[in-house]
């Protein structure tokens, strides 16, 4: 039996071995497939023990064993991952983004056929798919890549790189970036053998097998979260795209006549509405947050639509108004309602789609980060629950699978929302403080960080790593670290000048870091002129390179060893210097800084910090909306 081809192996396997050669050869290329597959380390990991494990009769099928635990339903990782996480940011977030955000099929066909080295063919015996299907949802993936991959600039003629080998090169890239695996080679094996002796599936299992096999200790591995949207099976069609704001009316009061007519009916302030009879009511219902309508319809081709809300039992003219942002035809859409002791989030999606809700963003002492989702029990396509809020707002993030297929991800708006002020948590200072910091910045850094962990402000101890003017352009700086509900540390930068406060970025270093020994390096993008010009700026991140980290603010602090640091661009040539006697700095981002190298007060040298860029989202990876 030959299995694979050649063509649908990763690029450097060799010919017929013993499973256990062909193991050792064959795992990095592996491991680097399954990292962009799945978009998490653990979750690579476990999906190659598994293909090992299964390949242990045919070591020639290790790629095929390793899709068909990918597209297979037993595998199934939940965990949704956040690129702002512990340690520097990487270079390039925007690719792992948009990768990750792909329909699974897409993503499948563009590693098999641009990482794994696999014909289309190839790609499409192995996926189970149609070879023009196969292709199809390449082009659109290698579309999706290349639209946040940066410009290719000057190249000299011949030189010029095709949009292939553009998109080769970035999932390369992505997956031989920074991160250790939980096992070495020898451990891998062992654990695989003892697999499929037992027949145990659980995540890394016999794991204490390996070690007696190896003589060595293993360290325990976090538990992985449950599992997240898998690919369709192999063969299946993709889901296709199904109305979700129109008639018969769902929820409650679906069947009440009456409200139903005055719902069509009611007035949409503010706005053009479609006439009644082109009008849909999409959901009416009682529930515990109060009486929730949703009403959709077209005026010259633009979907529009509303919301209604109230306390229970309200009649339909005394209900509240309330416009949603990103409404379409096929787009879910959610609504939070009540008082915070008592929020109901309401979820409307086309029928039979799935629901899942996560809570909160969890940040694990490791300082891994992560959402878990729990299925809602939709019916008939929506879903009525309850939710945690805090003071300051919802930590809530919605997703809508059809079949086994994200179709959206997003925050949940809560237009009625309270303004509840909670007093300020007292605030120590880690390191003087080179100017007072900014107390609309510090409210807000204090808010955006504890809201996504659905926790208070005062929960998280926190505490003022540093704070600083910018002597050149007006404006500031502060550096907050406080500690999360799972024990990670969360240290969030936030920059200020004028009326504006924007926030520049979060990590999440382990729980054991001792707080007074963070470094933090960070561009800050204000909406003001930028130096020398009279051209804006927004606080939308862009993707990090000498571009982006030319403007703005640099932030930078460093233990008091620190006493200068020099900025250096991507060919390490210093581009400014740092004085750091107050603890920091906050100056305008030199062109191309890409890392600050710090030194004593004699000249010894310290470290280098890469200079992480303003992320594209804010944190707690609610999701951006629709995926398809």
């Amino acid at each position: 039996m030959t299995g694979l081809p050649d063509a649908a192996r990763p690029r450097g396997a060799g010919g017929p071995q013993s499973w256990r050669a062909r193991a050792e050869q064959e795992r990095p290329a592996l491991l680097g497939t399954a990292l962009l597959l799945t978009g998490d380390r653990a979750a690579a990991e476990e999906l190659v023990q598994r293909a090992l494990a299964r390949g242990v009769r045919h070591p020639e099928r290790l790629l095929q064993q390793l899709v068909a635990a990918y597209t297979g339903r037993r595998v199934r990782l939940r965990a949704e991952q956040v690129l702002e996480s512990a340690g520097p940011p990487p270079a390039e977030p925007q690719p792992a983004r948009a990768l990750r955000e792909l329909p699974m099929a897409e993503r499948a066909a563009v590693v098999l056929r641009h990482h794994a080295g696999l014909d289309a063919e190839a790609t499409a015996r192995l996926l189970g798919r149609p070879t023009d299907r196969v292709g199809a949802a390449t082009a659109r993936a290698e579309q999706a890549l290349l639209a946040v991959l940066p410009g290719e600039g000057f190249r000299r003629p011949g030189t010029a790189r095709t949009d292939g080998e553009r998109v080769q090169d970035a999932l390369a890239a992505l997956a031989g970036g920074p991160g250790g695996w939980r096992l070495d080679t020898g451990q891998a094996l062992a654990d695989a053998l003892a697999r499929r002796r037992s027949g145990r599936r659980r995540v890394l299992g016999a794991l204490l097998a390996a070690a007696v096999l190896l003589g060595v200790g293993v360290p325990l591995s976090r538990q992985l979260p449950g599992p997240p949207p898998a690919a369709a099976p192999a063969g299946a069609p993709d889901p296709p795209s199904v109305p979700v704001l129109v008639e018969p009316a769902r929820g409650s009061l679906a069947g009440d006549a009456d409200v139903v007519e005055a719902v069509r009916r009611r007035d949409w302030p503010g706005m053009v509405a479609p006439p009644v009879a082109d009008r849909d009511v999409v959901f009416v219902a009682d529930t515990p947050g109060g009486r929730v309508a949703l009403v959709a319809g077209t005026v010259d081709d633009d979907v529009r639509g509303i919301w209604f809300t109230g306390p229970t039992g309200s009649p339909v003219a005394a209900l509240t108004p309330h416009v949603p942002a990103g409404l379409g035809r096929d787009r879910p859409a959610a609504l939070a309602v009540g008082a915070p002791d008592a929020v109901t989030v309401v979820v409307v999606a086309a029928p039979g789609d799935r629901v899942e809700v996560s809570d909160r963003l969890q940040v694990g002492p490791r300082g891994t980060v992560a959402r878990v989702y729990t299925d809602a029990g939709a019916v008939d396509g929506t879903a009525v629950l309850g939710a945690r809020s805090t003071a300051g707002g919802l930590g809530t993030s919605v997703r809508v699978l059809r079949g086994d297929q994200l179709v959206s991800r997003s925050p949940v708006a809560w237009p009625d929302r309270p303004d509840v002020v909670a007093p300020p948590p007292a605030l120590g200072a880690l390191r003087v403080p080179a100017a007072p910091p900014d107390e609309r910045a510090v409210a807000a850094a204090l808010r955006e960080t504890a809201v996504p962990l659905a926790t208070e402000p005062a929960d998280m101890a926190p505490a003022v790593l540093w704070a600083g003017a910018a002597s050149a352009s007006g404006g500031g700086a502060v550096v907050l670290v406080g500690r999360s509900p799972g024990g990670g540390l969360v240290v969030t930068t936030w920059a200020s000048r004028g009326p504006s406060v924007v926030p520049c970025g979060t990590q999440t270093p382990p729980g054991d870091t001792r707080r007074e020994r963070l470094t933090v390096a960070r561009v800050c993008l204000l909406p003001e002129p930028v130096y020398g010009t009279n051209r804006r700026r927004t606080t939308e991140g862009t993707a990090p390179g000498a571009g982006a980290r030319g403007r703005g603010l640099l932030v930078f602090t460093a233990p008091p060893e620190a006493r200068t640091g020099e900025v250096l661009d991507a060919d390490e040539r210093v581009v400014a210097t740092l004085d750091l006697g107050a603890g920091g700095a906050v100056v305008p981002a030199p062109h191309g800084a890409v890392a600050v190298r710090t030194r004593t007060a004699d000249g010894g040298e310290l470290t280098t910090t890469a200079i992480a860029a303003t992320p594209p989202q804010p944190f707690g990876d609610y999701g951006t909306g629709p995926v398809r």
